[in-house]
């Protein structure tokens, strides 16, 4: 019996121990599957995709979507398996549920649809929606599409994501100002994806207008604009020029600033060719104010789009 316990012991001591890259040993009641899953060296991050279609990714993988699109000129999107999706209205380029991988599934891996409008004896009508779900809280706030009350192309949601200590707000294709109502319902926000191209929405001047309504904290994402892909709206252009704050694009995950305020728009349009589409959200005590990130529409770095 002894000789047993003692063989055992031998082999326990031979036995490997998990060791990660920096040459800390694991816990191994942790599942490196779910440890892998992990991104954003613990921090949220922020992609854009063209047009109004944001996807946010907590460090645990859980991924909210706003208003998808499979507008052609974007072509295809890197595959992607959202937990929550927004959908701020019902125009076909916000809608298209469709392009995700899990879009088919059922149960709990089907991801849960958060509609911001709904029919109601025949009409169109916000939906309204305050509630937890998947580690976070949304917040729906009603709003019109232009700046006749809907008349001309209807109604909208603004939603606000509150996930891992971080407000943001997405406004949809809000095109007006905001009453004092709908800013009390926004309340304090760290990131705010913003309409800038004009046509349908907000233009870069009005959009600049809700910019200092709502304040934002930490960095104001330009959504629903032109680009060098899709020519329908206008570019950002009027949004960033001669615009006060600071303007970044983002490279290899850091921030560049724009430094030469007398030719900003030829700074963003070279800055770009290089750049990525997603923001790793953090806060910065030495930043003066908050910073327009102007996102690339897909992953750069020498990635080609297919």
């Amino acid at each position: 019996m002894l000789r047993c316990l003692a063989v055992v012991t031998a082999l326990l001591l031979l036995a490997p121990v998990a060791v990660s890259q920096n040459g800390e040993k694991q816990d191994p009641k942790k599942d490196p599957k779910q440890e892998a899953k992990k991104v954003g060296n613990g921090k949220l991050m922020v992609s854009w995709h063209g047009q109004s279609f944001f996807s946010v990714t907590t460090p645990e993988g859980k991924v909210f979507v706003f208003d998808p699109h499979n507008i052609p000129e974007y072509g295809r999107i890197e595959p992607m398996k959202p937990d929550v999706i927004m959908i701020s209205h019902n125009h076909n380029d916000h809608t298209q549920i469709g392009i995700f991988e899990n879009a088919q599934e059922k149960g709990d891996k089907a991801p849960e649809i958060i509609q911001g409008l709904k029919r109601e004896e025949g009409r169109e009508t916000w939906n309204p929606v305050d509630k937890d779900t998947k580690g976070a809280h949304i917040k729906s706030i009603g709003a019109y599409h232009d700046e006749v009350q809907g008349m001309k192309h209807g109604k909208i949601t603004m939603f606000v994501l509150e996930v891992d200590g971080w407000r943001i707000c997405h406004l949809g294709d809000l095109g007006h100002k905001l009453n004092k109502k709908q800013l009390e319902a926004i309340g304090k926000v760290d990131v705010l994806m913003v309409p800038c191209g004009g046509i349908y929405g907000l233009d870069g001047s009005e959009a600049r207008d809700v910019v200092n309504q709502i304040k934002p904290r930490e960095f104001i994402l330009p959504m629903h604009i032109g680009t060098v892909r899709y020519t329908d709206l206008l570019p950002v252009d009027e949004f960033i020029e001669d615009n006060p704050l600071q303007c970044a694009v983002v490279r290899d995950g850091k921030l560049i600033y724009n430094k030469d305020r007398a030719n900003r728009l030829g700074w963003l349009r070279e800055e770009s060719k290089g750049s990525d589409n997603t923001l790793v959200l953090e806060r910065d005590p030495n930043r003066k104010g908050p910073v327009i990130v102007n996102l690339h529409y897909w992953p750069q770095v020498g990635k080609k789009k297919t």
